[in-house]
This record gives structure tokens, sequence and C-alpha cells, in this order.
């Protein structure tokens, strides 16, 4: 009887992985990952920076500032990168899109997916600015924690944190939202969720909580910045813990001596004082 069903339990686990082998296989992630990248052109100068054809002013400008970029992330994550990486520069929103399993219809800047980082032509015009260096010091944010970390435990970090350290870090971030916009909804109670653990599932739109891409990305931006101003060489130790992968909240309190929720309000408290 015991071993009719534990072959009945195997039959049924095999069926669960194959039905989920099959859904990704079918889905756009799939299809990012498989999209073939032998058409892109390696840079004569950086061969890590790769380009599709006709944006080679584009692939210019990445490798000469990519050296830059590499030592502000690596200086702030206080850690070197461990891992060599590329970077693929599309030519096109809909190319990017099809690279990055991105069904957004907001113009995506660039992302960092697995082991590379990708650029879209919007980094190099976005909002009628050129923010092709601080997309790329952002994403290279990501690609620092997610190297650390590994794909499952980069997504433990909250979203508002992972967005606004690599914000803080590229100087980028709420393009078009002015800093007193940003304070004037959060005194108002409007103002993404500031949890205090990442989700595997949990998205930017989630974290949002019904604001605008820059709205969010302005105010996590502030949050992270208060939190590293409120005392930098703590917060420096608290960063180099969690990229052992410790978990975030129990860390923060450990290290920074108080909770997430506490900082929050000392964040709020300081607008009041201020504005």
């Amino acid at each position: 009887m015991k071993v009719k069903k534990r072959k009945i339990f195997i039959i049924i686990i095999s069926i669960i992985i194959l039905i989920l082998a099959f859904a990704f296989f079918i889905s756009p992630y799939s299809c990012a990952l498989l999209k073939s990248k032998s058409h892109f052109i390696k840079h004569t100068k950086n061969e890590i920076v790769l380009y599709e054809p006709g944006v080679e002013e584009y692939a210019n400008s990445i490798a000469s500032y990519l050296p830059e970029a590499i030592k502000r992330v690596e200086e702030v994550h206080k850690l070197p990168f461990e891992y060599s990486f590329r970077i693929y520069i599309c030519n096109t929103q809909k190319s990017f899109n099809e690279f990055t399993a991105n069904s957004s219809t907001f113009p995506i800047r660039g992302t960092a997916l697995l082991a590379d980082v990708f650029i879209a032509p919007s980094a190099f015009n976005f909002m009628g600015i050129d923010t092709h260096k601080e997309t790329l010091v952002h994403e290279l944010s990501h690609l620092h924690f997610q190297q650390r970390l590994g794909f499952f435990d980069r997504r433990k970090l909250p979203v508002w944190f992972s967005e606004g350290f690599a914000d803080y870090v590229a100087g980028s971030g709420g393009e078009g939202i002015g800093e007193s916009d940003a304070i004037n909804f959060l005194l108002n109670g409007i103002h993404f969720i500031p949890d205090v653990e990442g989700d595997i599932l949990g998205t930017v739109s989630g974290a949002a909580n019904g604001l605008s891409g820059p709205m969010f990305h302005q105010q996590a931006k502030m949050f992270v910045t208060y939190i590293i101003e409120s005392d930098s060489l703590t917060f420096n130790l608290f960063l180099l813990e969690i990229q052992e992968g410790t978990t975030f909240s129990e860390t923060f309190n450990k290290i920074m001596e108080t909770s997430i929720q506490d900082k929050w309000k000392g964040f709020l408290f300081q607008l009041r004082e201020q504005y």
C-alpha cells in the first residue's frame, strides 16, 4: 500500500513539474532567454559591450563610461563584482522588450536580466534627457545584488530598497518629478508601501501603490537617502551584511538598532519639520 501511494505521489509531482516546465517554455521569459543574440556586435574597445546594428554611437558612449560606472557601483556597494557580465544595447524599444520580456507600454530604459544588462534606446533620450550613464549605473547596482545574492535572495529585498538604492547609486530616478512634489504626496499619505521584506513575485507596480513610476522612484530614493545619511557608517555595515544573504528586516533591526517602520516614521517627521 505504501509503495502504491509513493508511486501515485511521484506521478503527481512529475505531472506538476511537466506543467510548470511547459508553462515556462511558452512564457515570454522563455522566449526572451532563448532568443538568439548572435547578431549583436562586439565593441572593438570593450568586448563585454555588445550592440545591435545601427547603434554604434550608443555603444561607444556605454563602452567609454563603463569603467567609471563599475567603479561607482563597487565603491558604494563596498564589494567588487564577483563574475564577468555583458552589456547588450538594443536598437529599438521593441527589440529591448523582446529580449527582456517587458510588456510595459512605458519605455523602460534598462534591466539587469540574470547575468547581464540590457540597455534600451530610450536610455539615451528619456523625457528629452540623455540618461544612459544613470541607467547603466542603476542596472549595474541591480546586477551587483544579483551576483551577490542570486535570483531568489535578491527578490527578498524590498522593491523600494532595491530601486531606491540603485537610484541613489546612480543619481537617477524621479525624472520629471521634483522633490517638492514628492514631499507633497508623502505628507498627504500618497506614497509607496515601505514593506519590511521583499516578495519573489514583487513588482515595482505593486510596491508603487498606485504611484507613477517616476514618483515611486523619487520617493524611494529620498527614503533610502534619508536612511543612509542618518548614519552612513552603520548603513555600510548593514549593506555588507545583507549582501551575505541575511534577512533584510532582521538585519536592519539588529545593525541599524531601529525598525524600518520607525525609520519611516522618522523620515515623514523630518519632512514635516522641514516643510
